[in-house]
């Protein structure tokens, strides 16, 4: 049971790869699309990171600005 859901997920993870790199090859601007939008989403996550070990430190009356002045 555990196996074929593993295998599912891979399966679709695959195919949303595979039509994403496909799109990119025929579309001109492609991978310039995928390439700005992985950079926002990138930067994203790292705000989101950087403000919760913040809060953490905060909450935990630790050093904080280490994390918090970038």
């Amino acid at each position: 049971m555990i196996l074929d859901s593993r295998l599912l997920i891979s399966l679709v993870i695959f195919a949303c790869v595979f039509g994403l790199l496909v799109w990119a090859q025929l579309d001109n601007k492609g991978f310039a699309v995928l390439w700005r939008y992985f950079g926002l989403s990138n930067q994203m996550i790292a705000v989101v990171t950087f403000t919760i070990i913040s809060l953490y430190l905060a909450e935990q009356r630790e050093q904080m600005a280490i994390s918090a002045l970038p």
